[in-house]
């Protein structure tokens, strides 16, 4: 390629970030996060005392000595969400993210555990007199009560390596009590990971609130047939709770990670939401060029994290809104 295209070809880039920057809706916007760790970052994610917690387990940017090596998102300028905000030129809101939540209530996990994903909807908005970190780190006094635009849930991965009920989208509960039960009489009513999602969908546009739903990270191998998913059975351990103590047990889901994909686009067809399928980034299959993704077996490495981030930022900048 030749000097002179090459500096065409700049300058049409160029052209492309500043027509998308100023026909996007987001730029100045109010925008949350709700995620599990792959969205957290050290100091970033919002406590609610309402809910019970004290603290949030905030993965990356921790130096616990569960945290895995081979980790290089070292500052939070290499998260998915950071970058994605950073390049929309969008306000975070408030960063709802915690370690290990699944969206549903684990199923025998009692209330004073840890709170599921439906269980912090009213998370998403600042409260007046409460501080909240910025994009830059700097700290906020909220003068007023600030709910977001946006929001950008990003849910499933410990529901499906816990093996919680994956449910259906035809006939589930949303009122406030309910937890997200799919109404099932043949088999009892069950606490579900697509009637969560589907609940959260409902209060955050009861609340005004714009869902946009980030497919998560399945973790799935591909090869020359393109991207193969995780097989029908996934075999991993949950808590199985009884009068307060815990003990591990080995479950199979009894689903596949293309079930739960699929379930989501229902679920947003359903709510007319958003959804942006990350799915479509190709990692390599599980080998040593698949370890450059990924730390842990779980958590995206940076060069994960900017590929989520480019992904969702192309989607969001060509979506369309009913106002």
């Amino acid at each position: 390629m030749s000097i002179e295209s090459k500096v065409v070809n700049a300058i049409t880039n160029i052209e492309s970030d500043i027509t998308d920057l100023q026909a996007h809706p987001f730029k100045d916007k109010w925008v949350s996060i709700l995620g599990d760790s792959i969205s957290t970052f050290k100091n970033y994610c919002h406590v609610d005392s309402s809910l019970g917690e004290s603290t949030a387990y905030e993965y990356y940017g921790s130096t616990s000595p569960d945290h895995p090596e081979g980790d290089d998102v070292d500052t939070v300028d290499k998260t998915w969400w950071h970058q994605l905000l950073t390049k929309l030129g969008a306000k975070l809101c408030v960063n709802a993210s915690v370690g290990g939540i699944t969206a549903t209530l684990m199923t025998g996990q009692p209330d004073s555990s840890l709170q599921p994903a439906q269980r912090r909807i009213n998370n998403l908005s600042r409260k007046a007199n409460e501080d909240y970190i910025e994009l830059d780190g700097t700290v906020t006094t909220a003068t007023a009560n600030q709910k977001p635009d946006y929001v950008l849930i990003m849910l499933g991965a410990n529901d499906y390596i816990t093996g919680q009920e994956l449910g259906n989208c035809d006939e589930y509960d949303v009122s406030d009590n309910a937890d997200g039960i799919t109404i099932n009489p043949a088999n009892g009513n069950k606490m579900t990971y697509i009637g969560a999602i589907g609940r959260i969908l409902f209060h955050c546009n009861a609340l005004g609130i714009v869902p946009i739903l980030v497919v998560p990270p399945w973790y799935y191998a591909s090869n020359n047939d393109g991207p193969q998913h995780h097989p029908i059975h996934k075999i991993g351990t949950k808590k199985i709770y009884s009068e307060g103590v815990a003990t591990t047990t080995d479950i199979t889901t009894p689903y596949s990670q293309l079930e739960m994909h699929k379930a989501l686009f229902d679920i947003a067809r359903i709510y007319s939401a958003n959804i942006i399928d990350i799915d479509t980034i190709n990692i390599p299959a599980c080998s040593d060029k698949y370890l450059q993704y990924i730390t842990g077996n779980v958590h995206p490495k940076a060069n994960y994290m900017k590929a989520i981030a480019d992904k969702c930022y192309k989607s969001m900048i060509n979506m369309s809104f009913v106002e």
